[in-house]
């Protein structure tokens, strides 16, 4: 670590991933530049670097409200590198178009954008080094509380004290305990598996998704041309087992088992590189505030993936302490008052918790009938169907999902 860098702060981000940048973007350009905190950003990586070559398998659905939010703090995204999404289409069991969104509907020239979890990283970062955000690459092993400041100690034994510490590093447990923050867990027994494929028709900027008969749900993302063809992003969240048989496919098993999927309506016809999975979870904190500290991101409410709304809940808590560290020059320039923190809570947690018991309900519904001991709730899927498609037909409820979850 560089001898000029300080050793207090305002503001300590927790996590260099996209919401822990966007957090830092947000603290450093909350107040006016006399009023400028100093930001720092601890991770154990290294700094984001903008992916080059093929689209990378890890990528997001931002809303186009939070991306129009970054475009106004100056973050420039690589628009040959993303896709835009003008519609929505969800599809039920029977394969009937449940729920048809626009963008024309929600009045918006997109919907949202498809962009790579490397480079909208990298972008923020970019952005927040502009600013004077600094960034340590360490671990942070313990936090506490220390002469009315918030500390954190990293793994060579180092300390760092702030006014406000932000926890933006999922799953780590042993901080969350240190902040005296706890969190229900509940694993869903399943897995995302996500591949890129070049497709033999054009996707028409629509994301598509199918809740299937085997109680598995696939997404198809729109992607910008690859290798000179159209292509798209596959999540296939599914069974442990299922998940394992899709790693283990041929290229060619693996195309035609999304062919099927979707009744050859998307025809896959080359895996651009190769599959990964990852566990599906929720998680959600009792309080994500506490003293002089907040958590934000996948540390404070880890969904099911069939909304789609992972990133935008973190760029949103992002957009939260904005707002909320706005008024620091009310309290001094004290980032860390317990006035912002209640502030912030105000504003996120009733949000937050909306979204995460909708697509929870939903995912039970859908995933009930593979449940060791089946909740009450998963009553059958063909409810669910019918339940999808009568809020498919609500102008409200789709004008809902246009602007929260596209």
């Amino acid at each position: 670590m560089s001898s000029g860098v300080n050793t207090t702060f305002d503001v300590i981000v927790v996590g260099g991933g996209p919401v822990g940048w966007a957090c830092a973007l947000a603290a450093i350009s909350a107040t006016s530049a006399a009023l400028r905190p100093r930001v720092c950003v601890i991770d154990r990586g290294g700094v984001p670097v903008a992916p080059t070559g093929d689209i990378e398998s890890r990528i997001y659905t931002v809303s186009a409200d939070n991306l129009g939010w970054l475009d106004s703090l100056g973050v420039a995204l690589d628009k040959t590198r993303s896709a835009v999404v003008e519609k929505i289409h969800v599809f039920d069991q029977q394969h009937k178009l449940a729920i048809n969104v626009s963008a024309g509907e929600a009045r918006k020239p997109t919907l949202a954008s498809i962009v790579e979890h490397n480079a909208l990283a990298a972008q923020l970062h970019r952005r927040c080094e502009a600013l004077g955000v600094q960034f340590i690459a360490a671990e942070v092993k313990h936090t506490g509380q220390l002469d009315n400041l918030r500390y954190v100690e990293l793994g060579d034994g180092q300390i760092f004290n702030a006014n406000l510490v932000v926890l933006a590093q999922g799953g780590d447990r042993a901080l969350l305990n240190e902040l005296g923050i706890s969190a229900l867990e509940r694993n869903y027994d399943r897995v995302g598996v996500v591949a890129n494929f070049s497709i033999a028709k054009a996707h028409a900027q629509t994301a598509r998704q199918w809740f299937l008969p085997d109680q598995s749900i696939l997404a198809l993302l729109p992607l910008p041309h690859q290798r000179g063809e159209p292509s798209v992003s596959m999540v296939w969240s599914t069974r442990v087992d299922a998940g394992n048989d899709l790693m283990e496919s041929t290229r060619e098993a693996l195309c035609e088992a999304v062919a099927e999927a979707t009744q050859h309506l998307i025809r896959p016809h080359a895996l651009l590189n190769t599959p990964k999975r990852f566990p599906l979870t929720l998680s959600r904190v009792a309080n994500p505030v506490a003293a002089r500290s907040l958590v934000v991101g996948d540390a404070a409410h880890a969904i099911h993936p069939l909304a789609g709304q992972g990133v935008n809940l973190g760029l949103q808590d992002a957009r939260a302490l904005a707002a909320a560290l706005s008024h620091a020059e009310s309290v001094n320039g004290d980032y860390g008052h317990a006035l912002l923190l209640g502030k912030y809570r105000r504003i996120r947690y009733a949000a937050t918790l909306a979204m995460q018991t909708a697509t929870d309900a939903l995912a039970r519904i859908y995933n009930g009938a593979f449940a060791e001991k089946p909740s009450p709730i998963a009553i059958s899927a063909t409810v669910g169907d019918a339940g999808m498609r009568v809020l498919g037909r609500l102008p409200a409820f789709r004008r809902m999902l246009s602007s929260a979850a596209s």
